[in-house]
């Protein structure tokens, strides 16, 4: 896939993106933001021994990290946790609030809660880290009464720091006098050392019995305090709009992939020459603005563009001729897998061409069905092609109905030994096109049959018959799906081309018509590809956009 197909699908690249930064603005500002806070907690077993403070095996402290942290979600907790806090919080919101992540072979657990504003969340967690620690764990697993004992301990260790600073000042005070010859106060000096260095030794004595108590109980510690709230379960307006607009991107380049990869439409050069089996004859550009199908002749064509257009059809009418080098190419039959591809502008265009050259041009409009040569020239289509038929095969006179009550076109196979016209008398139906070389046969009323008259010998000799008298005869015709008009009707002729329009025709369409031309006994065929964009064209090469799309 090349650069083309983005191109072309530009407008995905503008509306998925478009659409992918409206959803993303829509949805920061719709969604209700919840805030997180973390505390790192770091959980510890009752030792086995009173020489260790704390179980040195991994597997006890996973173990206790994991029953911990179903503690932390249990309902019971969150019933407790609300009525020491006095939270206005149900429970079970309270336990959907709070989630927990260990660490990987370590004692360390994550807890994580969930509140509707930042400072919520992180107070909340903070309440609940510290009611975890000092109420919970404390008794989970304790000798009876170690825990009040424990909690007795700490309040009395507490309060010795300040004590024993209070006497190291008066100490000082007295040191200090001594120090300055003032005897009086040694007694109270050496007593306040005594009291100082008793109160230290039972200050001691007193944290070896709390580490004590602590090693014969399960411990836990905050390592980390509770963290800001953090924004979660939506996206800010900064990253949403980043965010939507390359899925827009990404959704518009796999769209236009899947679009491509299933596109049968005809687009370029190349691509015709995979499915035809060689390059186009010639490849036609596009003219914007032109309304007038005779693009050659377009007044409101700038001079630069009506230059460049006619040399493109030089160059088509080059190549024909180059076609029909090894015999005589004197009849044309222009055609097209469907409508709208284009087959009657590059018919107009080339026969003006051919006639501006100085050949003599014949154009037959053989659409019997949809004709169009009289609107695009400005002329009466009262007489036409069953008029010129009629020169040939005198049974087609009555046109439309035969003397015996039979159609004209059963007639016109019933007498299909008539002699053909080359007596140089005018054909019936041949009007001048008001362009010096160049002559029409219009189509005229439409036939019955449209089908029948083109099949007809009589039709094979009105052939030979045009042949003889112009230098060159191009027939515009129907397209090869739809009706079986123009297949017999090439039988006739010397050389066929195939009309294709870039992003009308199809693939398949083109293929199959290319294979019913191609059959034994086809005439020489080729493919014109018409209004492909000057952007890929030299800088000889015309481009047109065909109003009437015959």
């Amino acid at each position: 896939m090349t650069f083309d197909a983005f191109r072309r699908r530009w407008w995905l690249f503008v509306l998925l993106p478009t659409i992918g930064l409206v959803i993303a603005a829509l949805s920061s500002r719709m969604s209700h933001a919840e805030y997180q806070s973390m505390v790192t907690l770091q959980l510890n077993p009752a030792a086995k021994s009173p020489f260790l403070p704390f179980s040195p095996q991994a597997a006890e402290s996973e173990a206790l990290v994991a029953s911990y942290r179903e503690v932390l979600r249990s309902r019971a907790f969150a019933e407790t946790l609300v009525q020491r806090l006095n939270l206005p919080l149900a429970p079970e919101a309270l336990a959907r609030s709070i989630t927990t992540v260990p660490v990987a072979n370590t004692n360390i657990l994550r807890l994580i809660v969930t509140a509707a504003r930042p400072d919520d969340a992180q107070q909340l967690a903070q309440a609940i880290a510290e009611f975890f620690v000092s109420d919970t764990v404390s008794s989970q697993g304790s000798p009876s009464g170690a825990s009040s004992r424990l909690a007795e301990m700490e309040e009395t260790a507490r309060s010795y720091p300040a004590r024993i600073e209070a006497l190291r000042q008066q100490r000082d005070r007295l040191d200090q006098a001594a120090a300055r010859g003032d005897t009086s106060r040694l007694t109270e000096l050496n007593n306040l050392d005594t009291r100082l260095t008793s109160m230290e030794t039972s200050y001691a004595n007193l944290l070896v019995e709390i580490n004590r108590a602590r090693s014969s109980m399960n411990t836990a510690s905050i390592l980390d305090s509770a963290t800001p709230g953090v924004a979660t379960g939506t996206m800010p307006l900064s990253r949403a709009l980043p965010f939507g607009l390359a899925i827009g991107v990404g959704l518009a380049i796999g769209l236009t992939f899947l679009l491509e990869r299933f596109d049968d439409a005809i687009r370029t050069p190349a691509q015709v020459a995979a499915v035809a089996g060689q390059p186009p004859l010639a490849v036609v550009g596009r003219v914007p603005s032109s309304r007038q199908p005779i693009v050659l002749q377009d007044p409101a064509l700038p001079a630069d563009r009506r230059a460049s257009a006619l040399e493109a059809f030089r160059l088509l009418r080059t190549n024909v001729q180059l076609a029909g080098l090894d015999r005589s190419r004197r009849t044309i039959l222009i055609t097209s897998a469907y409508h709208g591809e284009g087959k009657t502008f590059i018919a107009c265009n080339l026969a003006l061409a051919h006639a501006q050259a100085g050949d003599r041009v014949l154009l037959v409009d053989a659409d019997l069905r949809a004709p169009s040569l009289h609107m695009i020239f400005n002329l009466s289509n009262a007489t036409g092609y069953l008029d010129a038929l009629s020169a040939v095969d005198p049974v087609c006179g009555t046109r439309y109905q035969a003397p015996n009550g039979k159609s004209w076109t059963e007639a016109m196979f019933a007498r299909a030994t008539a002699t053909a016209v080359s007596d140089g008398r005018p054909l019936p139906g041949i009007v001048p096109s008001g362009v010096e070389n160049l002559s029409l046969l219009l189509a005229g009323p439409a036939p019955h049959d449209p089908a029948a008259v083109l099949a007809a010998p009589a039709n094979l000799r009105l052939v030979e018959e045009l042949s003889v008298r112009w230098d060159l005869v191009i027939f515009d015709t129907t397209p090869i799906l739809p009706v079986a008009d123009t297949r017999t009707l090439a039988l006739a002729a010397d050389t066929v081309l195939v009309v294709v329009r870039p992003s009308v025709s199809s693939r398949t369409a083109v293929a199959e018509t290319l294979a019913i031309l191609r059959q034994p006994g086809r005439p020489h065929l080729e493919v014109v590809l018409n209004d492909f964009e000057t952007a890929r064209l030299p800088a000889h090469g015309a481009s047109w956009s065909p109003s009437p799309s015959q």
